[in-house]
Order: C-alpha cells, then structure tokens, then sequence
C-alpha cells in the first residue's frame, strides 16, 4: 500500500479553494498562482505588517485602515488565470469584496496570507531545502572538467524556463496555470541522479550520502553501471 499522504500536502496537490460569498455572489479562494502570487505581494507591500507583531491584530488594523489594498489581494485570490485578473468583470468583484465587514474581509485576508506561505511550510515539511543543502555539497566536491553555467539569476531561469522545459508547459500555464507551492515542490522534489567516480566518491563527506538522500549515487567507474548512467544523460 502506498504510504498516505498528510492533508496539508494534499490540500496543495488538489489545489483546495475556499469557498465564501459576497453580496449575492459565492467566490473560491484559490492557492495563488506565480502570477497571483507576484500581484499580492505587490497590495501587501503597501500594507504594514510587522512578523513580530500579533498578526491577526495587524491585519484587522490594514483592514480598516488600508481597505482597498485587502481586498485587491483578497480579488486576486479568487482568480484561476490571467484571464480571470484581467476581466471586465473583475472590477465588480472587488467592489463586492471590499464592501465585506472588516471581520469577514480580515479573515480572507488571513487565508491568503496562509496561502502564500504555503510554499515554505512544504519545503519544510517535506526536507526541501535541507535536501537541496546535500545536492549543492556533492556537486561542490565533483570534479567540474571544463564545464561553465550561466543563467539562473532570476525567476525567468530559476522557476519559469525550467518548469517550460521540464514539463513542456507554455509561458502562460507556468505563471498563471498551477498553484506556485505546487510548481516549486516539482522543481525541488524532482529526482536528480548525480555519478560519482571513486575518487569523487572518497571527497564527500558520508553525511551527503546517507540512505534519506535523494540524490542517487552512481559508481561511474564500474562498467556494469553504463547502461543506468547512458539511461539517465540528457542527449538534448
């Protein structure tokens, strides 16, 4: 039987809205997208929130007194697209948001804000980052030959063209398409084999090779490993 799935993780596999109405209107909150995510972050930038203070306190406060910019990053919350942001229509349901009382409106706003910190709860949750610590010390100690990397300076190298290439997604699907906690989680969780010569081997420090790393170590000098190294090289 497959090991079960805890319902945080799953909430962001299936993507799980919230469901809340608005004057006659019943709306989802969606987790955000890269795109949403980069819209919100622009509206709670304008806010004043402060990580050492109370945040549910913080929030009632913006709510009354920086209530057009809650409900901007509420609105965003309940688009599915780039379509859906920049709607007709979307000019409306601000208008039914923003008309929420400042305990309806502030806890939406306390969910969205839950949302966008979805992404580094599950990359603790899951090792993530610690995960990705081991990968960066291996490589470190293999031997570089003559090879040189550029890029990967920003979001565009970083996240965007790797999740295009990956999975052969078009620009629009990778920043408006998928939750932003899902599409990271691929990217980092992703199976990355690294070969290691015995000497290379000899150079990493046992820690970085322990059974839970998920980097698979590849004996490249013993011939019967050819055909796996062979399997896994990227020809393109």
């Amino acid at each position: 039987m497959a090991e079960p799935v805890d319902n945080d993780i799953a909430d962001v596999v299936i993507e799980r809205p919230h469901a809340f109405t608005a004057g006659d209107e019943t709306y989802f909150l969606y987790p955000p997208s890269l795109g949403v995510m980069l819209l919100q972050r622009q509206c709670l930038s304008r806010l004043q929130l402060d990580s050492d203070s109370d945040l549910t306190l913080q929030v009632m406060l913006n709510v009354h007194d920086r209530r057009e910019q809650c409900a901007l990053a509420v609105a965003y919350a309940t688009c599915r697209g780039k379509d859906d942001v920049f709607s007709a229509s979307f000019a409306g349901r601000l208008r039914e948001i923003a008309a929420i009382d400042d305990e309806g409106l502030t806890t939406l706003l306390l969910w969205v804000l839950s949302a966008l910190d979805n992404t580094t709860k599950l990359r603790g949750r899951l090792g993530l980052d610690r995960d990705q610590q081991r990968l960066s010390e291996v490589m470190r100690r293999k031997d570089k030959g003559n090879d040189l990397t550029f890029g990967g300076v920003s979001i565009f190298g970083t996240v965007i063209d790797p999740a295009c290439e990956r999975y052969g997604w078009s620009y629009d699907y990778a920043v408006w398409g998928v939750s932003y906690a899902c599409l990271t989680a691929m990217l980092l969780d992703k199976v990355t084999p690294v070969y290691l010569t015995d000497d290379e081997r000899r150079r990493i420090p046992a820690r970085f090779l322990g059974a839970r790393d998920r980097a698979t170590v590849i004996n490249g000098d013993d011939p019967k490993n050819y055909e796996q190294i062979i399997k896994h090289m990227n020809w393109g």
